[in-house]
């Protein structure tokens, strides 16, 4: 089953005086339980295609499907980690995760067992009263994940959330991350620049060219997990990514190998 579902996708801007696109029909199509990486340069349209799922953004054409409902603006069905953490920051983590429950109209005892739970998969124990100014950034980034989880949506949107961390950190919570998705058996759709990324942690990779954004090739990541970028078998899948990226297109200096 098409847990999310973008059908002939387009988007298109009025920039000084002319008409750009953004988008050119994109077919996108991620299973229940999937994890799957949007790819390409700066440019591409990863970003604007997640606005678009996300509801903040109107399609100038197209449709775009979360269990089999049409998106027409956000909602709690999709949860959304940015790239900064966009955390509340006179709210403490149990208040920041508490958020949209308490919105919501969720009883006390039942935010209660909430917030306790995903402190637990998150690993933020004890810090359940810190302000995000008390936290390092891998830290933050786990409370974000935790406020969009605690609503339990369909849908997870990432909007490269690991690219602001160092590089230790980075690949710390890429690990964590796995960790979480699997435990919460969630659909998730990831925008990347890196390559190595997209093929650490996902199960299918969406290579996107530019000029206008369009879908060049999806990609089936058929290796076990835990990866290793060492293996053979992942340069092999580098290498055909890096070809589909790079052929006939001058973008080394916006891809990560």
């Amino acid at each position: 089953m098409a847990s999310l579902e973008c059908r002939a996708v387009s988007l298109d801007y009025h920039l000084s005086g002319e008409d750009f696109r953004a988008l050119d029909r994109v077919d996108v199509t991620i299973a229940d339980r999937e994890l799957v990486s949007l790819l390409g340069p700066s440019g591409c349209g990863k970003s604007s295609l997640l606005s678009i799922i996300a509801g903040f953004v109107r399609p100038t054409s197209g449709i775009v499907t979360v269990g089999g409902r049409q998106v027409t603006g956000p909602g709690r069905d999709r949860g959304v980690v940015f790239q900064e953490h966009a955390l509340f920051p006179w709210m403490t983590v149990r208040e920041n995760i508490e958020f949209g429950p308490k919105s919501a109209g969720m009883p006390k005892a039942q935010r209660n067992s909430k917030i306790a739970e995903l402190v637990e998969l998150v690993g933020l124990q004890g810090f359940e009263n810190a302000y995000p100014k008390q936290l390092s950034g891998g830290m933050r980034q786990r409370v974000a994940v935790s406020r969009a989880l605690a609503n339990d949506p369909a849908v997870m949107l990432l909007d490269e959330p690991f690219s602001a961390l160092d590089e230790q950190s980075r690949q710390r919570f890429q690990q964590e991350f796995i960790r979480i998705w699997k435990a919460t058996n969630q659909t998730v759709l990831l925008v990347t620049h890196s390559i190595d990324e997209s093929i650490l942690m996902s199960d299918r990779v969406v290579v996107m060219a530019t000029r206008p954004g369009r879908v060049r090739e999806t990609i089936t990541v058929d290796l076990p997990r835990p990866r290793d970028e060492t293996s053979p078998e992942f340069i092999v899948l580098k290498r055909r990514i890096s070809k589909l990226i790079y052929e006939k297109q001058d973008l080394s200096a916006e891809v990560q190998p």
